[in-house]
């Protein structure tokens, strides 16, 4: 009998701690949804974004890179009919970052459908 109660209370203080791991999880994966949201937003705003920052992102959000012409790189996504071609310049030249915020947004639009 002693055996059982005891060996409830570890079971019970078992799931209590993989309950308390998940609502963890679930706060950190929602503090980096809200992180990556706010690059997003200061991307936007800013008139000079760095490569390292545009590279960053769209690989946070699942996007697959690989290398193109010269330094240029091609971003690609399941769910994007195209890739985007980034040349990863000083600044980047605002095409770029018009073209890799669109495909993001779509890519965050239908994700969150």
């Amino acid at each position: 009998m002693l055996a059982c109660g005891l060996l409830g209370e570890v079971v019970r203080e078992l799931y209590t701690k993989q309950g308390q791991a998940r609502q963890t999880d679930i706060a950190r994966d929602s503090m980096a949804e809200v992180k990556l949201e706010k690059r997003i937003e200061r991307m936007r705003e800013s008139t000079s974004v760095d490569p390292a920052e545009l590279h960053s992102i769209p690989i946070a959000l699942g996007f697959g890179f690989r290398p193109a012409k010269g330094d240029h790189r091609l971003y690609f996504h399941p769910r994007l009919r195209f890739p985007v071609g980034v040349d990863p310049r000083q600044p980047l030249l605002p095409v770029y970052v018009r073209k890799a915020l669109i495909a993001i947004d779509e890519v965050m639009n239908d994700a969150h459908e």
